[in-house]
């Protein structure tokens, strides 16, 4: 470095602009340095989340977070482990060392809780475990009030409210939080319970058959006994284990919820279909494994299958043509020529992020 220092000396004018030089591009750099308040980085944390309802926070503490903490915390290159556990709901927070493969530690994390399952209550829902995404945080909070039934506004806001917003161009997710929805309660009589010498559990289990009877009760003359047999066949092709019928609504997931729906629907072997927003509150491998079951039945029974979704990755798992409702047009096309399509909203549904993920998946 003597040759630079004495040009240095002998030459000062290029000295001083040398030096303005190296300020100006600097000063330039700095004032186009792109600024992100969540920039894209891996972070290696994981959270486990587990649901039991109507479990008081001590209870979800005691039968479910620190069973899961224990299960967790041989995993190596720990951080930090954290849970918050509030009512009927456990979120377990594992963050690691930078070193950490962030896929590998959530893998591990899904054997261990493969492992610590058999431990926890019969009614939590199955745990699910995600990496955290500093993009993914919600970035608006809509509050909905108004002069109705908490259970109406419940419904506007899942079925209307909730698709028109996911239809907008950009959002990555919608979730619905709070509200009522319908259910039914029955109440049982102990007494009379004892004296047909019937429990809890075969009530619901006939309650579970019945609902797929309906079809069979209202439109054949079929013995009760043959019915009993369709509707346990209608169950079983659906993929519901055997024990399903004997669990309480509460116990099932939302996936063999939308399993039941679909063996009544089947009760009559129809030639058409219909499913709406099928996947909506799965999550991605409780989705992908409907529409896996979705498109088995279609090809096994020769269906014809009617899907309102925007759920992209069941549209190219299930779809041969899809219907874009645009410009108060209906557009009607197979996959191929909607990603062909020139119309502004088209293109940005189906390339957007979302729509390359599912379509590159």
């Amino acid at each position: 470095m003597q040759w630079l220092a004495s040009i240095c000396v002998k030459r000062p004018v290029f000295t001083w602009v040398l030096i303005l030089s190296v300020t100006v591009v600097g000063a330039v750099s700095f004032l186009l340095l792109s600024v992100d308040r969540f920039p894209k980085v891996d972070l290696p944390t994981i959270m486990v989340t587990t649901r039991l309802p109507g479990a008081a926070p001590a209870q979800v503490e005691t039968e479910v977070s620190d069973k899961i903490e224990e299960a967790l915390n041989t995993i190596s290159l720990i951080d930090e482990l954290r849970s918050v556990s509030s009512e009927g709901v456990s979120q377990v927070v594992v963050s690691f060392l930078m070193d950490k493969d962030i896929d590998v530690a959530a893998q591990e994390a899904r054997d261990k809780l493969n492992q610590v399952i058999p431990r926890l209550p019969r009614t939590i829902e199955q745990p699910t475990v995600e990496t955290m995404d500093p993009d993914a945080a919600p970035v608006l909070t809509v509050s909905l009030t108004a002069d109705r039934p908490v259970r109406d506004l419940t419904e506007y806001a899942d079925k209307m409210l909730r698709r028109q917003i996911e239809s907008v161009g950009g959002v990555g997710q919608v979730v619905v939080v709070g509200g009522r929805g319908r259910q039914i309660n029955i109440w049982l009589d102990a007494d009379r319970l004892r004296a047909y010498n019937l429990t809890v559990s075969d009530v619901s289990r006939a309650l579970m058959a019945q609902n797929v009877e309906v079809p069979f009760k209202e439109h054949t003359d079929l013995p009760p006994r043959l019915i009993a047999e369709l509707a346990g066949l209608k169950i079983e092709m659906v993929g519901l284990p055997a024990d399903a019928a004997a669990k309480y609504p509460a116990q099932l997931s939302g996936g063999m919820r939308k399993r039941a729906g679909i063996a009544r629907a089947l009760a009559l072997d129809p030639e058409i279909l219909f499913l709406d927003e099928p996947t909506s509150g799965l999550d991605p491998i409780g989705a992908a494994e409907f529409d896996e079951l979705v498109r088995s039945l279609q090809q096994s029974l020769g269906l014809t299958v009617f899907l309102v979704t925007h759920d992209l990755d069941s549209l190219r798992a299930i779809c041969d043509r899809v219907a874009v409702l645009v410009d108060k047009r209906v557009k009607v096309g197979t996959m191929a020529q909607m990603l062909r399509d020139d119309h502004p909203w088209i293109r940005a549904y189906f390339h957007g992020p979302r729509g390359r993920a599912a379509l590159a998946g």
